[in-house]
């Protein structure tokens, strides 16, 4: 049965959402309406049939954003974030690294109480003045907080590069140059010796080899230590060094060649001394950099070392050949796999 037209020309079930409070809706941007559902979630389902705020409102949410945040200046929003985080605050943006592939129970009522909606808001209350930007149609405010949001890492993040090309359009060889400026100068006090995910996306989508370079560097030498670099400790490290290896390239090609050949210098480590699937899977995505970056010299010269030394692995020499062949596929891996690795789940 269809629902009648009522005094506003809504339905009756419209009318169900048109209280004292009501305003005619106006159309919601992207940000503004993932913000309108997650308010509605949080405090009644009125708030997706009309305006979120009146205009002072949006205002007023600016002015405290801003102030809080410092986002009324670039450089300003980026020391409090370094003082934030030398005060032991955080930086108020983005969940840890090890939460984000970790998709929220929506069931689970202790650990997402509010529903998982609210989870529609990607960087927490900044999603919030992205949509105050969004719906006061200020192009250079988003732009500066986009900026702000790659520089602190955010989530989402390869969506926000590609807006932020789309706003600088012409411009955007001087908006990428600030960015790697800006990181350089405040990067290091934001991030310490955690990975900014989203600054590496801009350096490796823009091919910023030298930028990569720094930022590695910066990241190399926790306690000075190549144990602690190469080791387990800070497994996120050596992601970090291979999502970044292709970029550097030329200019320092050996360099980055002998960072990523380094696991296989220790003869006396698990991942050589123990013949297994996921060790041979390991290696050949060392060979494979290797390759990737240029550094072919080095690559047969640990070619050649390592079938010196282990004669009997033709699993691991077969691996080998398909890696230079160019024809190594990770998932159909060019070997029997024995009973003792038929029992593996696999390899991190």
């Amino acid at each position: 049965m269809m629902s009648e037209v009522n005094e506003w020309g809504g339905s009756d079930a419209q009318e169900l959402f048109m209280d004292a409070n009501y305003r005619p809706e106006r159309p919601h941007g992207h940000m503004e309406g993932r913000l309108g559902m997650s308010v509605s979630y949080r405090f009644g389902y009125r708030f997706l049939e009309q305006d979120l705020f009146t205009e002072s409102q949006w205002t007023a949410i600016r002015e405290i954003l801003e102030r809080f945040y410092g986002l009324g200046d670039l450089e300003t929003a980026l020391t409090y974030a370094a003082e934030r985080r030398q005060d032991g605050l955080g930086r108020h943006v983005d969940p840890p690294l090890d939460a984000r592939d970790v998709e929220p129970d929506p069931d689970d009522e202790l650990l997402n109480p509010v529903g998982y909606p609210w989870a529609v808001l990607p960087n927490g209350d900044l999603s919030v003045l992205e949509a105050v930007y969004e719906h006061m149609d200020d192009r250079d405010a988003t732009m500066r907080l986009i900026m702000y949001y790659l520089l602190v890492d955010c989530m989402e993040y390869e969506s926000y590069l590609n807006l932020l090309r789309a706003l600088a359009d012409e411009a955007w060889p001087a908006v990428r140059a600030r960015l790697v400026e800006l990181f350089d100068e405040y990067g290091q006090r934001i991030m310490g010796m955690t990975r900014n995910l989203a600054y590496e996306h801009l350096l490796v989508e823009e091919h910023l080899g030298e930028a990569a370079w720094r930022y590695l560097q910066a990241r190399m030498h926790i306690d000075e230590s190549e144990q602690v670099f190469f080791g387990f400790v800070k497994p996120q490290f050596r992601s970090m060094l291979e999502t970044l290896a292709s970029v550097i390239g030329e200019p320092h090609r050996e360099e980055v060649g002998a960072l990523l050949a380094q696991p296989l210098r220790d003869a006396d480590s698990d991942l050589l001394r123990e013949d297994t699937q996921g060790h041979r899977m390991r290696i050949a995505e060392i060979f494979c950099q290797l390759i990737a970056v240029g550094d072919l010299e080095c690559a047969e010269r640990q070619r050649a070392r390592l079938t010196v030394m282990y004669p009997s692995r033709r699993e691991l020499h077969a691996v080998l050949d398909a890696v230079f062949a160019g024809t190594f596929d990770a998932a159909n891996p060019p070997w029997a796999a024995s009973a003792e690795d038929g029992e593996e789940a696999g390899y991190e």
